[in-house]
This record gives C-alpha cells, sequence and structure tokens, in this order.
C-alpha cells in the first residue's frame, strides 16, 4: 500500500528510533526502503525490527539520488519519506492515509515536531506559489504523495532544498499540496 523511503549516511544516531517508529505503527500494510547513500555499513540490525526492510546501496550522491532511486525500487502507488534522523506518531500513516484516499488526494503534508527539541511547526495549506516560496512548511518526513508525480522528473541533485525545489515545480504545474492537521 505504500512505500517509505529513508535515505541514511554515515550519521545514524537516530536511526534506532526512526525504525521503531515505523515498528510501532498502527497500519502495518507498507514496506521500507533504506538507501545507504555514500555508506557501507548499517549501524543497526534491521533484521531486528518486526517489518518489511528493502536495503539498498548507492555511492554517496546525496538524499536527491537516494530518494529517487527509493521512489525507483518501490512497490507501491504511495510514497513517504522519512529521514534518518526522524520519527512518526504511531497513528501517522493511518491517519494520513484515510485523509489521502477519502479526498482522492496526489499530495499531502502533516504539522511535525523535532527530536530532542521543545519545538514543533503548526503547518497551514498553502494559499499560493509566493506561500510556498517565502515560507514553505513542508516536512519532507511529512509528506504522503502519489508515485506517478515522479513520472516525468523526481527530484534535482542539488546538495541541499532539493525536495523543496520539487514542491515548487509540483505547484507550478498545477498539483498543489494539501495540509492534513
Amino acid at each position: 500500500m505504500i512505500s517509505v523511503i529513508i535515505p541514511v549516511s554515515n550519521n545514524q544516531t537516530f536511526l534506532d528510533q526512526t525504525l521503531t517508529s515505523l515498528e510501532r505503527q498502527i497500519f502495518k500494510d507498507f514496506e521500507v526502503i533504506i538507501i545507504l547513500n555514500g555508506t557501507n555499513n548499517l549501524k543497526v540490525n534491521y533484521l531486528d525490527y518486526d517489518i518489511k526492510i528493502n536495503l539498498y546501496k548507492i555511492n554517496d550522491k546525496g538524499a536527491a539520488i537516494a530518494r529517487n532511486f527509493g521512489i525507483q525500487k518501490s512497490n507501491y502507488d504511495i510514497i513517504c519519506f522519512l529521514d534518518s534522523d526522524d520519527t512518526w506518531e504511531k497513528n501517522k500513516l493511518y491517519l494520513q492515509l484515510k485523509h489521502f484516499k477519502s479526498n482522492n488526494l496526489n499530495f499531502s503534508y502533516t504539522n511535525y515536531s523535532f527530536i530532542n527539541k521543545n519545538l514543533s511547526r503548526n503547518c497551514y495549506q498553502i494559499k499560493s506559489i509566493m506561500d510556498l516560496a517565502t515560507n514553505n512548511p513542508i516536512c519532507t518526513s511529512s509528506v504522503m504523495i502519489r508515485k506517478k508525480l515522479f513520472e516525468k522528473r523526481g527530484f534535482e541533485n542539488f546538495k541541499m532544498r532539493s525536495d523543496f525545489e520539487f514542491y515548487l515545480y509540483l505547484y507550478k504545474n498545477s498539483i498543489k499540496p494539501i495540509f492534513f492537521d
């Protein structure tokens, strides 16, 4: 049903917490695609988790290339991205997917919190491309998106903010992200 794509580099400090948050999801029909990006070692034993994990290695090409690779390897029509230093609440997939399907969405995002900080980001519905360009409220780890939106092109290989550039590209092509609170 859902493919969860996790690019992993040398910094794997929170990866155990990330995978544990996936294991605790109340919605269970998902696969996890971990892309080792520039590292040969996974510092946690992914076989210890009671979730389906597919592991791939690529040369260090950056998060954008790793995400594009994960999209190509995904088996499902709905894609979620999860950074290796982020976690999800246990009902994240269940609630977002329910909203996603009942509203026949192509692209949605949610509020998010920061690990090890008492901070959260209260997001809002983007109303214009200027709204997106000047105050991007979309955290890539909160995104749920249809795989078909990557058919024409994927993330550009920028060192930073390739996800933001892709969201601008979609918006310019009339694919507007929908905020789910």
